[in-house]
């Protein structure tokens, strides 16, 4: 039985910055493997502030095509305004498209029939996926009030009739740990992991760019996806562990890989 000195992240200090409800996975599969959590969630989700324009989308389904979910904070606020309003997940007309296998399976959990998910596991692939399958075709897409511009202009580009929704916000959270604040502007932390370019922007407004800069060093910066990577690259940081895959699953690959590199090579990695 290997002894915790033995794990392949022992002593390992990793800030998680997701929210809490969902970094439980996370979160576990980082202490079986010997590192030091510490949870520091700078984002929280909440209702749009204006349900009129996802309620008239709802009112009228049958006049689209398809229901593009990029993640699983969509299908859960759709899905429950849905309900709220007696629409049945189950008979939807329009197909049903996901990003990858969680939120495919988040759609599924909600009674959604799915017709497709994306063989990489970011929005953008969607469009290249199905891209003979979209033109003039109607796609209803439920996001967050945050989320950018690449997959609407590309589902357009395929000559896709696009309407965006706000299904929920993507906020601060109420309170910050300081004393976590304070163990990051120490350098006293190996990894802060990144679930979303929010929860980057937030720690930006709590530690300043320049001093993250100065610990180049000391800590890293790990990113679960190519958004999230490319957000913290253009604040000027380095990003030396991105997963291959939008998984938590491959983010902890990811964050062995890189901390047996950095041993074997005495933190040259």
């Amino acid at each position: 039985m290997p002894t915790i000195d033995s794990l392949p992240l022992a002593a390992r200090r990793i800030v998680v910055t997701r929210a809490t409800d969902q970094a439980r996975d996370l979160v576990d599969q980082l202490k079986s493997l010997g590192a030091e959590v510490i949870e520091l969630p700078l984002v929280k989700f909440a209702d749009p502030l204006d349900w009129s324009h996802l309620d008239r989308a709802l009112d009228s389904l049958r006049g689209y095509d398809w229901i593009f979910f990029t993640s699983q904070n969509a299908v859960d606020y759709f899905s429950r305004r849905c309900q709220g309003r007696g629409v049945a997940p189950s008979r939807i007309t329009p197909k049903i498209a996901a990003v990858g296998p969680a939120t495919a399976d988040a759609a599924r959990r909600q009674g959604f029939h799915v017709a497709h998910v994306a063989m990489q596991f970011r929005g953008i692939a969607l469009p290249k996926d199905l891209e003979g399958d979209l033109k003039q075709q109607r796609v209803l897409l439920p996001r967050s009030d945050r989320a950018n511009q690449d997959l609407p202009r590309m589902l357009r580009t395929a000559e896709a009739k696009v309407t965006e929704v706000i299904a929920y916000r993507t906020l601060s959270p109420d309170s910050i740990d300081e004393t976590v604040i304070r163990a990051i502007q120490a350098g006293i932390v190996d990894v802060i992991v990144f679930f979303s370019p929010s929860a980057f922007h937030h720690l930006l407004d709590l530690v300043d760019v320049r001093h993250l800069q100065s610990l180049a060093g000391k800590m890293c910066l790990a990113a679960i996806g190519p958004a999230t990577a490319r957000t913290i690259r253009e604040a000027g940081l380095l990003v030396p562990i991105q997963a291959e895959e939008a998984t938590t699953s491959a983010l902890v690959q990811s964050l062995v890989q890189y901390c047996a590199q950095q041993q074997a090579t005495g933190g040259q990695a």
